[in-house]
């Protein structure tokens, strides 16, 4: 997964959906909410000094195609609020180590 982002166009866009300092947690969601329709991956990076696993949705072409489908979430997933973000920055990171 982390190297599919890395390979990625580096002006896509990601939905951030998940994140835990538990690596079985985010498998776990990643389980329960994968479908054909949703492609998760997944990264480990770091927050407040300890692993932080991040589940994400995409990668997509731009930020209005990545938006558009948060709205094809199924509900339970967009009330937690995915965030749509910049896939640059989490390339940098995982080329930084």
């Amino acid at each position: 997964a982390e190297q599919l982002l890395i390979d990625a166009q580096s002006s896509a866009f990601v939905v951030q959906l998940f994140g835990s300092h538990s690596e079985k947690s985010a498998q776990t969601f990643i389980q329960e909410n994968k479908s054909k329709a949703n492609q998760l991956l997944n990264y480990q990076t770091e927050h407040q000094g300890k692993p932080w696993f991040v589940v994400l949705s995409g990668p997509f072409e731009s930020r209005e195609v990545a938006k558009k489908s948060v709205e094809k979430l199924p509900a339970k997933l967009r009330k937690q609020q995915p965030w749509v973000r910049s896939i640059e920055p989490i390339q940098a990171l995982l080329r930084a180590r």
